[in-house]
């Protein structure tokens, strides 16, 4: 068993704790350590990150891993946008995790929309499988966007072209989640997405590239994910 030490990281964002205890050891990669609001109640597993910016891939590959604590064992690399213990514009949430330490659902805030929303399998020590909640409902909003208004979709599309990769086709997409606050994670869990063409209220953003659409979605325990009430 590696020794471990936890260290307190101030953040310099009001999304999230304003402090947020970093658990490091030999047995994780220098700059890196385990934030302590991911660990699972058995206090086994959590979810590795960053320190700082210096640690951080420029190039966008994943880093967030979920790791035994003890030996710094990695279970699967989280298949989303890297959360820093310290960022700018978001950073990491709480993750919520069952009871039984089966599911944990890994959140990373951004300034707009979250960064990240994966839920994630554990089983017997391993990562059965994991759902990118995040993809999931933003590619399906999209798809019933475009199909109920097919103009102002293309419209809003050209009109915020090079809004970057955090608005897929320009669009600013919030998900969120039915979660109880401060309590374990349940399953199925109810999902909310709210779309948006103009957040900003753009003085002489043209009506005819203004959207507004909403989803919910739901995930079982399979991770089988299934969708209603599309607002238009």
């Amino acid at each position: 068993m590696f020794p471990v030490a936890i260290f307190a990281i101030s953040t310099g964002s009001a999304q999230v704790e304003e402090e947020s205890k970093l658990i490091t050891g030999r047995q994780f990669p220098v700059g890196f350590g385990v934030a302590e609001s991911s660990v699972s109640p058995d206090k086994r597993y959590g979810v590795l990150a960053p320190a700082d910016s210096d640690h951080y891939d420029e190039n966008g590959k994943p880093q967030n891993k979920v790791v035994e604590i003890g030996t710094g064992r990695v279970l699967a690399t989280i298949e989303a946008e890297t959360g820093l213990v310290h960022m700018n514009h978001g950073g990491i949430l709480p993750a919520s995790w069952s009871s039984d330490g089966s599911f944990v659902l890994w959140q990373v805030d951004g300034k707009w929309c979250p960064r990240a929303l994966v839920l994630i399998k554990i089983e017997n020590g391993e990562v059965i499988w994991q759902r990118d909640l995040l993809k999931l409902m933003q590619q399906e909003i999209l798809a019933r966007t475009r199909q109920a208004d097919p103009k102002k979709y293309a419209a809003a599309k050209k009109r915020n072209a090079g809004s970057g990769e955090h608005f897929p086709d320009g669009f600013t997409i919030n998900v969120s989640t039915a979660e109880a606050e401060n309590g374990p994670l349940s399953l199925p869990l109810a999902l909310h997405a709210e779309l948006e063409s103009d957040p900003k209220g753009i003085e002489g953003f043209p009506e005819s590239a203004k959207i507004n659409t909403e989803l919910d979605g739901m995930i079982d325990r399979e991770g089988k994910m299934t969708f209603k009430n599309f607002v238009h």
